[in-house]
């Protein structure tokens, strides 16, 4: 994933980051809490037909994040 130097920083203070995944030409947002802990992942692809595909998924702040390979369905 590549950061696209986008971020925001939401109400609640926590920080909404977005990548770019070119394996599956999508952005990604990441959500992470003051402590640096991933809260909310959201996968947004453009789809075959101009369409915009959306899926998020929340973790709890102190499930540990695998750095492996991630294999989404979408």
């Amino acid at each position: 994933m590549t950061d696209t130097g986008v971020s925001k920083t939401l109400s609640n203070g926590d920080v909404q980051i977005t990548y770019s995944y070119s394996p599956l030409n999508a952005l990604v947002n990441i959500i992470f809490n003051a402590a640096g802990q991933v809260l909310q992942v959201s996968v947004v692809k453009q789809g075959a037909g101009g369409g915009t595909t959306v899926g998020s998924s929340t973790i709890a702040a102190s499930q540990p994040i695998s750095t492996g390979a991630v294999q989404t369905t979408v």
